[in-house]
């Protein structure tokens, strides 16, 4: 092969490679870490939230960990994101019926959009 077609091959390889590593990087976007900081809301501990907007869904993950000395029942765990227009959009958790004392379940929580721009975010329990 000619130098010409090895430059060609080479150029043709690093752009492809390079629009790839573009579309890769807008199809995953996260969200600033400062709203996904922990919290504790009537001693259940919301700890090591992660937000990712991946294939046009936004997943929200968070630890729940029951702080108090007995079991708590609730019925799920309204999620409160709010971006600067004062725009909500509510996720909706679930754990199960009850949480035991120092048990630690799992939020998994989706919607269709793009809500990484969020600026604070609120966990509300439904009893």
């Amino acid at each position: 092969m000619n130098k010409k077609k090895k430059a060609m091959i080479s150029i043709i390889s690093i752009l492809v490679i390079g629009i790839a590593i573009y579309f890769i990087g807008r199809s995953v976007a996260t969200v600033d870490s400062t709203i996904l900081k922990d919290q504790v809301v009537d001693g259940l501990s919301f700890e090591d939230a992660n937000l990712v907007y991946e294939n046009g869904i936004s997943t929200l993950t968070v630890n729940v960990t029951n702080d108090n000395k007995n079991a708590y029942s609730l019925k799920y765990i309204e999620i409160k994101l709010k971006d600067d227009d004062n725009n909500e959009n509510t996720l909706i958790g679930y754990i199960g019926d009850s949480i035991d004392s120092n048990d630690k379940k799992i939020i998994t929580a989706s919607i269709d959009k793009d809500i990484t721009t969020a600026t604070s975010l609120e966990y509300i329990i439904n009893k």
